[in-house]
C-alpha cells in the first residue's frame, strides 16, 4: 500500500474512533465554545493509541467545529491545528498547551488538559490567588517569547506597527461585522438600540496614533475559561490558540482585563505583572502601555457590545437563548461603551428585551430582516427628513 493509501485508510480510522468514542458513556461532553464542540473520551484500544502515539490508555479531547460558527474576529492562521503543530515543537511551550495528536478534515484529537479550569474556581469577577496569578504571569512572558520565525506562514499580511494592528481590527470590527451583508439583518436592531452607523464609523476613523511598540505573538483569547490549572496548582495549560495573532503586545493585556473581569482592586497588580512578564522578553513591548491601554479597552468594549448584540439575536431565532441574560449584557455593555461611540441613548433593560421581541416576531420583523429600519420609516412617514425618530442622550 502506498504512502498516500495508509494516510487515508489512518484518517478515516480515527475518523471512525472519533464518531464512535463520542457517542460512548465516556465520551463526556465538555463545555462548549461559540466555534467548537468538545468531548471527553479515553484512548483505549491498542490500534488508536499506536496511531495516536500514546504508550497507554489515557483521556483525550476530540474537538469539532460547528458549522456555520459566526466569526466576529480575524484570523492570522485559518488552521489552528498548523499554528499548535508549530507552538508544539517549542522546548518553552511543551506543557502548556494540550498537545495536537491528531488532525483530520472534520475532528481533531489533543491532549486531555488534566486539572481543573480557572473559571470553575475562581469565576468572572472573583480575585485570583497569588499562586494563580504567578501562572497568569508566566504565560503572559511564553507568549511573547515566541518569535516570528517559529510560527508558520500567516494567511494574511501581518501589520506593521501598533496603529496599523488596531485600526485593523476596528475596521474588520466595522466593515465586516457591523456592515456587513452576512449581519444585514440586525442592522435595524442596531439602529433601535441606539447603535448608530455614523457614530461608529466616527468612533472607528477616530482612533488615535498609539505609541511604536515592537509587535509580538499574542493569545488573543487569555480568559478563565481557557485556563487548566494542574492538580494541586501546579503548572498551567492555555486551551483554544484559534484567534491567536502577531499583534501589539498591549492587545493580550487589554484583552486579558476585559475577559478575566477582575476586582477594581486586583487590576493594578494584574498591569503590573504583565509589564513584569513581557519587559522581560522585549522592555520596549511596554512602551506607552499606560497611555495607549485605555485605548484597546475602548475598542475591546465596542467590539463585545456588536458582537453580543449579535450573538443574542442569533440565540433568540434558534430558541436558544436566555433573553433576560442577554439584554442585561447589552444594556451593562452600552453603559461601558466609551464617551467617542457617541450612542444615541441608553435604553433600560425592559426597552432591550422589548426590541429583540419584536425584531423576532415574524408578524412584525419584515421590515427588519430587509435592513430596512423601523425608525427610518417613522422618520419619513412624519416627514421630517434626517431628524432621527430616536431621543438624543441629554
Amino acid at each position: 500500500m502506498t504512502r498516500a493509501a495508509m494516510s487515508l485508510v489512518t484518517k478515516a480510522l480515527v475518523m471512525g474512533w472519533t464518531l464512535y468514542a463520542g457517542r460512548l458513556a465516556e465520551g463526556k461532553p465538555m463545555p462548549m465554545g461559540n466555534h467548537n464542540i468538545n468531548r471527553r473520551a479515553v484512548a483505549k484500544g491498542r490500534l488508536i493509541r499506536k496511531i495516536l502515539r500514546l504508550d497507554h490508555a489515557r483521556a483525550v479531547k476530540i474537538r469539532a467545529p460547528i458549522d456555520g460558527a459566526l466569526k466576529f474576529d480575524q484570523r492570522d492562521w485559518t488552521s489552528e491545528e498548523t499554528l499548535l503543530k508549530a507552538l508544539g515543537c517549542l522546548p518553552h511551550m511543551q506543557g502548556h498547551i494540550a498537545q495536537l495528536l491528531f488532525d483530520t478534515p472534520s475532528r481533531s484529537v489533543y491532549e486531555f488538559a488534566e486539572g481543573s479550569v480557572l473559571e470553575d474556581k475562581r469565576p468572572s469577577g472573583e480575585r485570583l490567588y497569588r499562586r494563580q496569578l504567578d501562572g497568569i504571569e508566566r504565560l503572559f512572558g511564553l507568549i511573547v517569547s515566541v518569535r516570528r520565525a517559529d510560527l508558520p506562514a500567516p494567511s494574511r499580511p501581518l501589520p506593521s506597527s501598533a496603529t496599523e494592528f488596531l485600526r485593523n481590527q476596528a475596521n474588520f470590527t466595522l466593515h465586516e461585522v457591523y456592515e456587513s451583508d452576512r449581519f444585514r439583518r440586525y442592522r435595524a436592531l442596531f439602529e433601535e438600540l441606539g447603535v448608530l452607523p455614523d457614530r461608529v464609523r466616527e468612533y472607528v476613523q477616530g482612533l488615535p496614533e498609539l505609541h511604536n511598540r515592537p509587535l509580538a505573538f499574542v493569545h488573543g483569547d487569555l480568559h478563565r475559561r481557557n485556563v487548566v490549572v494542574g492538580p494541586g496548582g501546579s503548572g498551567v495549560v492555555l486551551l483554544d490558540w484559534e484567534l491567536a495573532c502577531f499583534a501589539d503586545p498591549l492587545y493580550e493585556l487589554a484583552t486579558h482585563l476585559w475577559l478575566m473581569n477582575y476586582p477594581a482592586s486586583q487590576r493594578p497588580e494584574v498591569i503590573k505583572r504583565w509589564k513584569r512578564a513581557v519587559s522581560g522578553v522585549n522592555r520596549e513591548f511596554t512602551r506607552g502601555a499606560d497611555a495607549d491601554l485605555p485605548v484597546y479597552e475602548g475598542y475591546k468594549r465596542v467590539q463585545s457590545l456588536i458582537t453580543d448584540v449579535i450573538r443574542g439575536a442569533e440565540r433568540l431565532e434558534k430558541g436558544e437563548g436566555a433573553l433576560d441574560r442577554d439584554a442585561h449584557t447589552v444594556v451593562r455593555l452600552m453603559r461601558e461603551a466609551p464617551m467617542e461611540l457617541a450612542l444615541s441613548r441608553l435604553p433600560s433593560h425592559d426597552e432591550v428585551v422589548r426590541i429583540y421581541r419584536e425584531w423576532a416576531d415574524p408578524t412584525t420583523s419584515r421590515w427588519w430582516k430587509t435592513g430596512k429600519s423601523p425608525v427610518h420609516l417613522l422618520t419619513k412617514m412624519k416627514g421630517v427628513p434626517g431628524e432621527s425618530a430616536v431621543p438624543a442622550l441629554a
